[in-house]
């Protein structure tokens, strides 16, 4: 008798001291996504005022992202959409394609440090992706990049 009362009992405190997965609303966006980046920027062009223009450039292509859980952060995700430098900013520091943007459970989503770069119409979905990240850089804003950036989840 005394054998099933331990028996018993250690078998409730192994399933009682069981670690429990928390539902964490960031796991419905995590996977790997293809992602359509549309990378605009303008460059200037002349020695001088007289022969001075202005040159806008536009690429389209196609990147295999990802999208993970930040460690650090229990309200973030870290968007991989490429393998650059983007911009060094005074406040947030050295932004990088491996953007860590705060989310909420509607799936909003926003750049957590102060910056000097533009974010607008970001969000993520069950099953896709949108933001945009513009910056300007001088001559009353002529001289600007914008990355638009949207994407599906692939199917595992």
């Amino acid at each position: 008798m005394n054998r099933l009362v331990i028996s018993i009992f250690s078998i409730l405190i192994f399933i009682s001291s069981c670690e429990k997965d928390e539902w964490d609303y960031r796991d419905e966006y995590t996977g790997n996504y293809e992602l359509e980046i549309n990378y605009i920027h303008t460059i200037y062009e002349g020695t001088d005022f007289s022969d001075f223009h202005i040159i806008r450039i536009d690429t389209t292509y196609v990147y295999n992202g990802s999208v993970k859980k930040s460690d650090e952060f229990n309200n973030r995700i870290i968007v991989d959409w490429g393998n650059d430098t983007i911009y060094t900013d005074y406040y947030a520091g050295i932004i990088t394609q491996q953007t860590s943007f705060e989310i909420d459970s509607s799936g909003n989503l926003n750049f957590p440090e102060p910056t000097m770069m533009y974010f607008s119409s970001s969000y993520i979905r069950n099953d896709t992706i949108m933001f945009h990240i513009s910056i300007e850089h001088g001559l009353a804003g002529a001289l600007y990049e914008i990355w638009r950036v949207q994407g599906l989840k692939r199917k595992k």
